[in-house]
């Protein structure tokens, strides 16, 4: 027996299990789609690894639990030029620093059709325009 042919169904049996799995997760990928609620984790990546090497970034875990719950805490927003307040969908209402949010239209029976959070929005970035402020980004 040649060694190649000896290869032969070892390698075909990883395959098999390689395609195996990845169909399984392609499978998860459309279901995911299809119910509409993907996952995503914005700039988690970094702050990921560096759990696995808390040593060499010098931080303790309650160090990183706090940086890792931190960097998701935002919000942001895009503002749209002739548009009251610079956006419809999120704003920040003028002198009282509250934050208005639009509700999806499948959400409104149970929720009205905005959301105000009772506590003054942290701006950190407050573009100007000919109309006053537009909400940019929110902390």
């Amino acid at each position: 027996m040649n060694t190649c042919d000896a290869a032969l169904p070892a390698e075909r049996f990883a395959k098999s299990r390689r395609l195996a799995g990845l169909r399984e997760r392609a499978e998860r990928v459309h279901q995911t789609l299809a119910e509409a609620s993907p996952t995503v984790v914005v700039g988690g990546k970094r702050l990921w690894r560096t759990r696995n090497h808390l040593a060499e970034a010098g931080l303790s875990k309650d160090q990183w639990r706090r940086a890792w719950d931190s960097a998701r805490m935002f919000l942001t927003a895009d503002g749209e030029i002739g548009k009251a307040g610079g956006n419809e969908t999120l704003r920040v209402e003028p002198g009282t620093g509250l934050l208005r949010i639009k509700v999806p239209a499948a959400l409104a029976d149970r929720f009205g059709t905005h959301l105000t959070i009772r506590t003054p929005a942290g701006i950190a970035r407050l573009a100007q325009s000919g109309a006053g402020g537009v909400l940019s980004s929110a902390r």
